[in-house]
């Protein structure tokens, strides 16, 4: 068990305090949780951890929309790169496409539909051609606004 309990910015670092605890067997034996006390001074480090937070707190739903938005942005952060970088973006893409197709329960059509797409993006995003990579931009962007839509209606 985690729990976090303040997040301090002050002089340019940030403190984040966390406590870690056990299982209920091990507060009946008397352990005490832990107290962590961690200081993270580069923005990068507490960017970071902010979008871990973000997943460990999210609902499943919300982790899937959060995987469709992190693809379209890769997508579309690779359209303004050259070489190496945007074969390395366009690559972590095809990764999540990968983990979103292997996730999904392919039961109906919609989840057939959904299978085909995401194989469709993948295959997209493997050619050099812009054209193609704007395609799958908005393929995903679509599915991304959906699910949140749904998300919004569902609350």
């Amino acid at each position: 068990m985690r729990t976090v309990i303040e997040a301090v910015r002050g002089r340019g670092c940030v403190i984040i305090a966390s406590i870690y605890g056990g299982s209920a067997a091990d507060f009946r034996r008397g352990s005490a949780p832990s107290l962590c006390i961690r200081k993270m001074s580069s923005n990068a480090e507490i960017a970071q951890r902010y979008c871990r937070m973000q997943l460990e707190t999210a609902s499943h739903p919300q982790i899937i929309w959060q995987i469709h938005a992190k693809c379209a942005q890769l997508v579309k952060q690779a359209q303004s790169h050259e070489g190496g970088q945007r074969r390395m973006m366009l690559i972590h893409a095809q990764n999540l496409l990968a983990e979103l197709e292997g996730s999904l329960k392919v039961t109906d059509e919609l989840s057939k539909g959904l299978f085909y797409l995401y194989d469709y993006c993948y295959c997209l995003l493997d050619t050099p051609r812009n054209e193609d990579h704007d395609r799958a931009l908005h393929l995903l962007s679509g599915i991304r606004d959906t699910l949140g839509t749904l998300l919004r209606k569902k609350t």
